[in-house]
C-alpha cells in the first residue's frame, strides 16, 4: 500500500506547475518560440530557425530542447533599442 496521498495525475500536474514557475521570476518573464513567433508576426518555423541560429537576443536553453527568451530583451530588440 502506498503512503502517498496523491495520484500520478496530481503529481504530474504539480511538476508542471513547478516547471512553469521557473519561466517567470520577479525581474523577467521568459517566452517560448510559439509566443516569440506571435510577437514577431511570423510563422513558427521561421521563428524557430532564427532562434536556433542565435539571431534572436535574450535566449537560453532549459534542458536540452526548451528554448526560452527573456521578454524584455526581445521587446527591446523588436523596438530597435538594442542591436
Amino acid at each position: 500500500m502506498s503512503k502517498c496521498s496523491h495520484t500520478i495525475g496530481q503529481r504530474r500536474q504539480s511538476m508542471a506547475v513547478k516547471r512553469a514557475k521557473v519561466w517567470h521570476t520577479n525581474n523577467t518573464e521568459f517566452i517560448t518560440v510559439p509566443k516569440l513567433a506571435k510577437m514577431m508576426g511570423m510563422p513558427y518555423a521561421t521563428a524557430l530557425k532564427l532562434a536556433n541560429s542565435g539571431q534572436v537576443p535574450g535566449g537560453l536553453t532549459l534542458g536540452t530542447k526548451r528554448l526560452l527568451f527573456r521578454r524584455v530583451v526581445v521587446e527591446a530588440w523588436l523596438k530597435g533599442t538594442i542591436g
